[in-house]
């Protein structure tokens, strides 16, 4: 049986939709997951991830 409620552990390459910094919670713009390393503290909880945008 699996947990439902597991928290998904993204990989290198994953393109996953989350928070919007620029135009705040409730919007949401697509993040490309650089890294997320096995062996690093935090594996599966924090990431190293970027986003595009058309403001400076």
């Amino acid at each position: 049986m699996t947990d439902e409620k597991a928290t998904p552990i993204f990989e290198r390459g994953d393109v996953v939709y989350g928070d919007d910094p620029f135009k705040g919670e409730e919007d949401a713009r697509p993040w490309l997951t650089l890294s997320n390393h096995d062996d690093r503290s935090f594996h599966g909880e924090q990431y190293i991830a970027l986003t595009l945008t058309t403001k400076s």
